[in-house]
């Protein structure tokens, strides 16, 4: 059963993230940030070195802009937007995860092709782009991640497939995300335990299962309106 974190967890839970975000914007800001070591003899760059220095500061900016949305503060904690389009959150995932080896797309057969269009809360927001994150981590030769939405009957799904040669998603993400306590935690499986955490304020039920080697799929139950508020009275009660 999960508790209220003491100050030392919360604490422990803002350094994990920072090293996480830090980890995985060093690589492009430190080829963004190197222009004078590719200057040539002459003190010029050559165009192939501007080009991957400018899609350094590209994959760090997108990266940047998914990290502040998924963990940062200002999109409903204070006022600024209580929600966000499907359409923007899947731009906002491409832009940071997808790569020449690994692509993110609406799964096939999806019938609510107008899904993209419709507006999501704000932490649901949230929950759905820490289990993107963790699918392409499934995924250590590249291949797609794809996702399903729908809403019906007080319920938001989704379904997050990740399919690739060698997909499996590491038993340590799967343990963060169900351990009640972050000390055991390193910045790798932070966000499995951050997507726990929101998991259980939205009374989210999230399921796993896999073919190893070929893919993993997470399927995400949120209630919503007043199933939400049920919930909540049967827990008080």
């Amino acid at each position: 059963m999960r508790t209220a974190p003491t100050d030392a967890e919360a604490i422990q839970l803002a350094q994990l993230l920072s090293s996480r975000i830090c980890h995985d914007l060093i690589g492009s800001i430190g080829i963004a940030a190197a222009t004078d070591d590719l200057r040539d003899a002459d003190n010029r760059i050559d165009e192939e070195a501007l080009a991957l220095v400018a899609e350094s500061a590209r994959a760090a900016a997108a990266r940047l802009a998914f990290f502040r949305f998924a963990f940062g503060y200002g999109q409903n904690g204070n006022g600024v937007a209580a929600s966000t389009s499907l359409l923007s959150l899947l731009s906002l995932a491409r832009g940071a995860l997808a790569s020449s080896r690994l692509r993110i797309e609406w799964m096939q057969g999806d019938a609510a092709r107008s899904a993209p269009e419709h507006s999501l809360p704000i932490p649901e927001a949230r929950l759905l782009l820490c289990l993107m994150l963790i699918a392409t981590e499934a995924l250590p030769r590249g291949g797609t991640v794809s996702i399903k939405v729908s809403r019906a009957q007080g319920w938001f799904k989704a379904r997050i497939r990740a399919a690739g040669t060698g997909a499996h998603l590491p038993q340590s993400s799967l343990d963060a995300y169900s351990v009640g306590s972050c000390v055991d935690l390193t910045p790798r499986t932070v966000v499995g335990y951050y997507a726990g955490r929101l998991s259980a304020q939205l009374q989210a039920q999230l399921g796993w299962a896999s073919e190893p080697g070929e893919r993993v799929d997470v399927t995400l139950r949120v209630p919503v309106g007043d199933k939400r508020e049920q919930g909540r009275q049967h827990v008080c009660a």
